[in-house]
């Protein structure tokens, strides 16, 4: 394998949040919270809540008590 191959697919991972390099050490993966890429990440989160947003509306839900119902559910599923 080239050495340049290498490198980018070391910067690719790195720019996707799944490793960290330090100097003089190496390059370490990153924690398991990282596993998928942010923009994949932000990409997904984008897709539920939108999918969120239609269903209040087809529900004819009030925003402000669904928004107040779902921080209460994250903060009840988030751990301490």
């Amino acid at each position: 394998m080239a050495a340049g191959t290498v490198a980018r697919a070391y910067r690719e991972l790195g720019a996707d949040g799944l490793v960290h390099s330090a100097r003089r050490r190496g390059t370490f993966v990153t924690d398991a919270d990282a596993k998928a890429p942010s923009k994949a990440r932000s990409s997904d989160v984008d897709a539920v809540v939108a999918e969120f947003i239609l269903r209040l509306r087809q529900l004819g839900a009030d925003p402000d008590r669904a928004l107040t119902t779902a921080r209460k559910m994250i903060d009840r599923a988030s751990p301490t």
